[in-house]
This record gives C-alpha cells, sequence and structure tokens, in this order.
C-alpha cells in the first residue's frame, strides 16, 4: 500500500495522473486533498512532501490505511498552536 501510496503522491506533484483505475483508498485520499484547498499554502509541495513522510510513519506504526490529508493538516495545525502557546508561557 505504501508503494501505491507514493505513486499517488508522485503523480500529485507532477500535477498529472499517470493511469486511469484507482483503488477506492486512492479515491478517497484524492477527494479528500481536493476540499483542502492547497493553494492557501505558500509551499504546497512541502506539504505534500510531509504529509507523505507522516503516512509512511503512520503505516509503519500498524495502520491500515493512510491518514488522510485533511487529518495531518488538523494535527500540523494542532502542532503549530502548541508550540505558540508554549513558546508564549514564561
Amino acid at each position: 500500500m505504501l508503494a501505491q501510496f507514493n505513486q499517488l503522491i508522485e503523480e500529485l506533484l507532477a500535477g498529472k495522473m499517470q493511469r486511469c483505475k484507482f483503488q477506492t483508498w486512492e479515491i478517497d485520499l484524492l477527494l479528500d486533498a481536493l476540499k483542502c484547498d492547497l493553494g492557501r499554502f505558500a509551499a504546497a509541495e512541502t506539504v505534500l512532501r510531509e504529509y507523505q513522510e507522516a503516512v509512511q510513519r503512520h503505516l509503519e506504526n500498524g495502520a491500515t490505511v493512510p491518514l488522510r490529508l485533511s487529518e495531518f493538516l488538523a494535527l500540523r495545525a494542532d502542532a503549530m498552536r502548541a508550540a505558540k502557546t508554549a513558546k508564549a508561557k514564561p
């Protein structure tokens, strides 16, 4: 599954899909990614690479399906807020 996920991310980064058949979980991830509006990020490619690394860790830790991009972005936002809060405390 990780190899298929990596292929999907590489196709997204390249801006074109090299195939016309997708697994159900791939379609779910693509639809979720469309909802996330990566255009709001200055470095969308960097965000996708970080997401790719997070999914790899997620699957290596025993998950059976990849983490959704929306879940990754929510976790990332939570971590950024926590870091800012910790930094603001004297």
